[in-house]
């Protein structure tokens, strides 16, 4: 039942994972003008949205520059009803490098700080969010 429990959760809080390419190459001419690299070239992750202050039951997103090709692991260590969880969820970074995850945030998870750790191509990132009551 606990198992059952936590693939329940892991499902939902990475619902709806996707990847968005659309209008980015304007984004990505503006980063590679302001770095005066192409971000495939700088190897390194880039966050470009962070989730954030996020109610219990809303959506939160995390999206990164990352390099084309390469899988990017977004890492996160939460409570619901006090109970500590982990869950993962891989991506592989499309042609533009832009990676981003959208999970919905259980309606238990307890209020507080919580990490988020992303991972790829031999670098790391790390972040937070706050689940607000």
């Amino acid at each position: 039942m606990k198992s059952i429990i936590i693939v329940l959760l892991f499902s939902l809080l990475f619902c709806g994972c996707s990847l968005k390419e659309a209008n980015r190459d304007s984004d990505l001419q503006r980063l590679s003008a302001n770095s005066g690299l192409a971000p495939s070239a700088q190897n390194k992750i880039i966050l470009l949205t962070v989730p954030g202050d996020v109610q219990r039951g809303e959506m939160a997103n995390l999206e990164i520059q990352g390099v084309s090709g390469v899988s990017y692991t977004a890492t996160s260590t939460y409570r619901v009803n006090y109970e500590k969880r982990t869950t993962y969820k891989s991506i592989i970074a499309p042609k533009s490098g832009v990676v981003v995850w959208n999970f919905q945030i259980d309606k238990n998870t307890t209020p507080g700080v919580y990490p988020l750790h992303v991972s790829g191509g031999g670098q790391q990132l790390n972040t937070s969010y706050r689940v607000l009551e």
